[in-house]
């Protein structure tokens, strides 16, 4: 069975309390989704709100969605802050399927999404989904064109750097990997590409593959970050998620949340001490007189466990 698992807690923290009014975040995805199914496929959902009902009857007209809602409680949630790698790991262990689709809500797919998809399952693909939007600009349909080819296969067409956004894999894959490092949380910005980076650390041969039939279009609404939410990845991160994929590679970690960096390791993320880019140091003084409450907690509760 195939698992589309999406989070939307960093999207509707404590707001969306009425059916007409959250739901609305997966009707486009449903509605574009569904006519293609042939057979079951599993939903989950990794929820922050107290009561998830509403979101239990949206789907009983769709009986091909198996439909599991899970709440999560979460630190950084709690405290106003984003959260992302958490609730997607949180959704990936609720689920059953063998072959993961990690997307997030407020999206469409394209028709014969499902048909590539399924093909890509059998042949053991790990998919990155490509961006169509006229208002974002999305590098790796420059690699196709390049190419001259409607496929990309390998981290040598398309570098780990570019591997952003929404994938599917078969589960060992990404149990491999121990899902997304949520080192990251807080922010929201680079876990996606620090996954890719590590699986090409794990192998450098990993099936990764680009389709330009596999894309989604994103439907965008104002974002509950800016209304609820501190907004911490701007203008001063409480760290250099760019330094810390750097700290990962240079210690060769494929294996997310499975050690804990000392101190000095973790100032030096906070600092860009890494990789110097000098616009993101010049902002580690910042850092440290607006966040050193949640910079102590980061340092001092590093995850560690198996998914």
């Amino acid at each position: 069975m195939i698992s589309f698992c999406i989070p939307t807690a960093r999207q509707s923290f404590g707001v969306y309390r009425y059916l007409p009014k959250r739901v609305h975040l997966f009707k486009p995805f449903v509605d574009s989704l569904y006519p293609q199914l042939t057979e079951p496929v599993e939903l989950v959902i990794t929820d922050n709100l107290t009561d998830h009902r509403d979101l239990a009857k949206f789907f009983k007209p769709y009986p091909l969605i198996q439909v599991k809602v899970v709440q999560q409680d979460n630190w950084w949630m709690r405290k106003g802050y984003p959260s992302f790698s958490q609730v997607w790991n949180e959704a990936v262990r609720h689920s059953t399927g063998d072959y993961l689709v990690v997307l997030s809500d407020c999206l469409s797919v394209p028709p014969k999404f499902m048909a590539r998809l399924a093909e890509k399952q059998k042949e053991g693909k790990i998919v990155q989904f490509l961006y169509r939007d006229p208002d974002y600009d999305d590098v790796r349909w420059t690699h196709l064109k390049w190419a001259g080819k409607s496929q990309l296969d390998g981290f040598s067409k398309i570098p780990w750097e570019q591997c952003f956004g929404l994938f599917s894999m078969h589960r060992d894959w990404f149990y491999r990997l121990n899902g997304f490092d949520e080192n990251f949380e807080g922010q929201k910005e680079l876990n996606d590409i620090e996954l890719f980076s590590r699986l090409q650390t794990l192998d450098p041969d990993a099936p990764i593959h680009f389709d330009q039939d596999l894309f989604v279009h994103h439907h965008g609404h104002v974002p509950v970050l800016a209304r609820s939410h501190k907004m911490v990845n701007f203008p001063n991160p409480i760290r250099s998620n760019y330094d810390l994929i750097y700290l990962h590679r240079q210690h060769g970690v494929t294996k997310a949340n499975s050690r804990e960096f000392d101190k000095r390791s973790l100032t030096a993320v906070v600092n860009a001490e890494i990789v110097r880019v000098p616009e993101l140091m010049d902002m580690a003084r910042a850092r440290w007189e607006r966040g050193l409450d949640v910079i102590k907690h980061w340092m001092d509760n590093q995850p560690v466990f198996d998914l």
